[in-house]
């Protein structure tokens, strides 16, 4: 049986917009025709999607799930760098012309390279779809880095 992951990066539990609403159906219906279906996402709410779920598609919220727990010291000290940076150079975090990296976001990120390394050493799929380019450029990162070549198909919906 071939195994699909589909990956949301974030916003899937309790959130009902319309990409969520096509991860869940792609899902739903992935399980019917007789794959293995696993549901990704680092969402910082805990609970299930707010689109139903067949009860064989595996959901994994990558915040509780996996990899200890989301919020340590280092994120609070993210969120406080953050606002220290925000607070010297504005809302939109420009400086000279050029972004500020964000330290909050930098945190989200690196978590979710880690701990999305951590369900592919423990599952690697067949196909990966993910939704968006975010996601795509750091499945494949994390594929080239920690596996040394990615799985056969990685496709964006």
């Amino acid at each position: 049986m071939k195994k699909i992951m589909l990956i949301d990066e974030f916003k899937l539990v309790n959130y009902a917009g319309g990409i969520e609403q096509v991860v869940c159906g792609f899902a739903n219906d992935f399980v019917r025709r007789g794959y293995e279906v696993t549901l990704v996402s680092l969402d910082r709410e805990k609970g299930i999607p707010f689109f139903p779920l067949d009860e064989r598609v595996s959901f994994i919220n990558l915040c509780y799930d996996v990899g200890g727990l989301y919020f340590m010291p280092a994120y609070f000290l993210s969120k406080l760098k953050k606002e220290v940076v925000r607070f010297l150079y504005g809302p939109g975090l420009i400086f000279k012309g050029k972004k500020v990296r964000d330290p909050k976001k930098e945190y989200y990120y690196n978590e979710f390279k880690r701990r999305l390394a951590l369900v592919f050493a423990d599952n690697m799929p067949d196909i990966i779809l993910t939704s968006g380019a975010t996601s795509t450029a750091i499945v494949l990162k994390v594929l080239y880095s920690k596996f040394g070549t990615p799985p056969p198909k990685i496709k964006v919906l």
